[in-house]
């Protein structure tokens, strides 16, 4: 009956030795997986922060001059559509 106890002591305290290494690898993989998150997010903050100064600095330029090439096509849509109308309505 002694060795019996004496072998349950030895199997618990196994247990409860395996049961701790279990819960620093489970901490240490928490841990990981947090400083992961945070890099994560870091690169993304990072890369839209990078388009975005990269919109604002270089294309920026190019599409108001887009816009204002648009514009001014619009504009000088409406100016053939009033000269049409103005010569071209007086001949009928």
């Amino acid at each position: 009956m002694d060795t019996d106890i004496e072998e349950l002591r030895d199997l618990l305290k196994k247990n409860i030795a395996l049961t701790e290494e279990t819960y620093r690898i489970v901490q240490s993989m928490r841990s990981a997986a947090r400083w992961s998150r945070f890099f994560s997010l870091l690169w993304w903050a990072i890369v839209l922060a990078v388009s975005g100064a990269t919109y604002y600095y270089w294309l920026q330029p190019y599409v108001e001059k887009a816009q204002q090439a648009y514009t001014s096509g619009q504009g000088f849509e409406q100016q053939l559509q009033d000269y049409v109308k103005q010569f071209g309505g007086g001949q009928q």
